[in-house]
Parts: structure tokens; C-alpha cells; sequence
């Protein structure tokens, strides 16, 4: 391999892919994402009561996408007439 080839590789090994990319979504957006409102956010935050995964950045609260995702197929409920036997 080149010189030119590796540094090429290098430079393509640091850009991030559409499967590298978890973005942050904000209260608001969650709460509506779970059909659940902003102040039961807090409260799940602050109690513990639900374990949904969050950062912090000063008093700005984030939801990963990934966390959200995961938190909804974690509820998901399959009646039993669908489940596969």
C-alpha cells in the first residue's frame, strides 16, 4: 500500500458512518416520541422510578436515540394470540 493509500485509509477510517451516528434527542421530543409529557420525564429522572438513560449538559437534558429505541422495545408488550408457538 502507498503512502497516499494509507493516508487516504486513515482519512476514511475517521469519518462517521450512518451507523456511527447515535444522535441526542431533546425532553420534548422524547416525551412525545413515548406519549408521555416533559414533567413525567423529570420525574422518572429524578426518581429512578423508570430506568431510562439520559445526559446531562448543565440543565440541558438529552435522550441518546439508541436509549429511547431500546426503552420501547423493552415495553413492548405482545398479546399472547400473537406469539409464535
Amino acid at each position: 500500500m502507498s503512502a497516499a493509500d494509507t493516508l487516504l485509509a486513515r482519512q476514511h477510517a475517521s469519518v462517521l458512518r450512518p451507523e456511527d451516528f447515535d444522535p441526542n434527542l431533546k425532553s420534548d421530543f422524547v416525551a412525545s416520541i413515548l406519549g408521555v409529557s416533559e414533567k413525567t420525564l423529570r420525574k422518572w429522572r429524578h426518581t429512578g422510578e423508570v430506568a431510562l438513560p439520559y445526559e446531562k449538559l448543565g440543565k440541558l437534558v438529552f435522550y441518546r436515540a439508541s436509549a429511547v429505541q431500546a426503552f420501547r422495545s423493552a415495553h413492548t408488550v405482545i398479546p399472547s394470540a400473537m406469539e409464535v408457538k
